[in-house]
C-alpha cells in the first residue's frame, strides 16, 4: 500500500505552513547517500521515513509560541514554562517530558557513513553522525540494529529497529532509546509507536495542541480556567468502563490539565470513576463521566457509545469524538458534533467538523471565542 506517502506529504505541507522561525523543511536527500548509508550499516530504513527524504532531508519544527518572554505583557503566555505561575494557571504541569520544549528535529542523510564523530564535517542533523556516535564502542552502544533520526533535548533518541516491518514492509517500530537506561535481553527500549508515520502525526498534534494553549493563556484570568493535570490510572479506569479509546491527542491535553474552561466553553477532564447507575447530580459538571453517562441516558435520544462527548455546545448539543475511525494508531479521531433534535440514521451520520482535536481546539475553542470577546475578556459587541 502506498497511502503513507499521502500521509507523509500532508503532514510535510501542515509544517511548511508554520512561521518560518518555527519550522525548518531542506531540499530531497540524495538517493545514493541513502544506498550508501544502507549499505554501510547492513539494514534497511523504512519506507516512509524514505518518503520524508524525497520531499526533504530531515525537518525540524517546534511550538510557535512557548518562546515568549515573561516580560511579553501582549503575550504572556507559556509563563508555567518561564517559571512565571499565576494562581489560577498553579496546577498546570511544566512540559518535564522528554522532549520538554516539543522541539523536533528529524535527522536527513547528509554524508556517507563515516565512522570518526570527531570529523569536523560532520553535522549534528545528519543520520550518519547521529548513527555513528550511538554506536561508538564505549560504556553503553546502541545496538546496530537500531537507527537514531530524532534525538531529544535530554540526551535520548526515537529509533528505528530495524529488525522487524510493518504495513507489507513499509514501516518498522520506533523505540524511545534513554541513555541512563541499564538494558538487556528482558528489558528493552520500549515501543512508542508502531510507524514512523504515527510518530510524525504524534509530534505534530502536540505541537499545535501547544500553540492552541499559548493563545488560551493570552486571555485573562478572569475568563479561563486550568486544572492540576489527571493520573494516566483515572484515564485507564474511564476507558475501561466504557469499551473505548479517546484519542491521544486529547489525553496529552489531560497530561498538562484535566480540561479547560474559557467564558461558558469547556474541554472536559476525567474527575470521578464512572458508574451509569449513579445519579447525574453526583458528578462534577465538567467530567467527562457526567457527559458520558447523560449522554447515555437519554431514551431516545440516546448518544451511541462509541461517541466520547468532550465538548458540550448550545442547545444541548456536543461535539464527541469518533472512536469507530481512528487516526494513526489513535493519535486522533474526528470530532463530530452531536444534535440531539436531529434523526440519525446510518446513512445520515453526526457531520464531522474537524479531522484532529488541535484544529478544533484552535478553531472552535479559541476561534470562536476571539469572534466574540477580546483577550482582556471585554466583549467585541460592546465595542462597537
Amino acid at each position: 500500500m502506498k497511502y503513507y506517502k499521502t500521509e507523509i506529504f500532508e503532514a510535510v505541507q501542515r509544517i511548511s505552513m508554520y512561521p518560518e522561525e518555527f519550522s525548518n523543511l531542506f531540499i530531497p536527500v540524495i538517493e545514493e547517500n541513502v544506498t550508501a548509508f544502507e549499505q554501510a550499516i547492513g539494514y534497511k530504513l523504512p519506507n516512509d521515513y524514505k518518503s520524508l527524504l524525497s520531499i526533504t532531508n530531515g525537518l525540524s519544527f517546534c511550538s510557535c509560541k512557548q518562546f515568549l518572554s515573561s516580560e511579553d505583557k501582549e503575550a504572556p503566555a507559556f509563563k508555567h514554562i518561564i517559571g512565571e505561575k499565576s494562581p489560577n494557571d498553579k496546577y498546570l504541569l511544566s512540559f518535564n517530558n522528554d522532549l520538554s520544549l516539543y522541539a523536533y528535529m528529524i535527522v536527513g542523510i547528509w554524508s556517507n557513513l563515516v565512522m570518526n564523530v570527531d570529523d569536523a564535517e560532520h553535522e549534528y542533523d545528519d543520520l550518519a553522525y547521529r548513527y555513528a556516535i550511538s554506536h561508538r564502542k564505549g560504556e553503553k552502544p546502541m545496538p546496530d540494529y537500531l537507527v537514531p533520526f530524532c534525538p531529544t533535548p535530554s540526551g535520548n533518541s526515537y529509533c528505528f529497529d530495524t529488525r522487524y516491518t510493518l504495513h507489507d514492509g513499509h514501516s518498522c517500530p520506533i523505540v524511545l532509546w534513554e541513555y541512563n537506561q541499564e538494558y538487556s535481553e528482558v528489558l528493552f527500549p520500549k515501543v512508542t509507536h508502531d510507524c514512523f508515520t504515527d510518530f510524525l502525526y504524534d509530534a505534530i498534534a502536540k505541537v499545535e495542541t501547544n500553540n492552541a494553549l499559548a493563545e488560551f493563556f493570552k486571555f485573562t484570568e478572569k475568563v479561563r480556567k486550568s486544572y492540576t493535570s489527571v493520573e494516566r490510572k483515572d484515564i485507564d479506569t474511564f476507558e475501561q468502563a466504557i469499551g473505548h479509546k479517546l484519542p491521544n491527542d486529547y489525553k496529552y491535553l489531560l497530561s498538562l490539565t484535566n480540561g479547560l474552561s474559557l467564558f461558558s466553553h469547556k474541554l472536559l477532564g476525567v474527575w470521578n470513576d464512572i458508574d451509569l447507575s449513579k445519579e447525574l447530580k453526583e458528578y462534577k459538571y465538567e467530567d467527562l463521566v457526567y457527559w458520558y453517562a447523560r449522554s447515555h441516558k437519554m431514551g431516545e435520544e440516546e448518544l451511541p457509545d462509541y461517541f466520547i462527548p468532550f465538548c458540550p455546545a448550545q442547545k444541548g448539543a456536543m461535539f464527541c469524538f469518533d472512536t469507530r475511525k481512528p487516526y494513526h494508531g489513535g493519535i486522533s479521531y474526528p470530532v463530530v458534533i452531536w444534535e440531539p433534535k436531529h434523526e440519525y440514521t446510518e446513512e445520515r451520520q453526526p457531520r464531522i467538523t474537524h479531522d484532529y482535536f488541535a484544529d478544533f481546539f484552535n478553531d472552535v475553542f479559541i476561534g470562536w471565542t476571539l469572534s466574540f470577546y477580546d483577550y482582556d475578556g471585554t466583549s467585541k459587541e460592546d465595542g462597537e
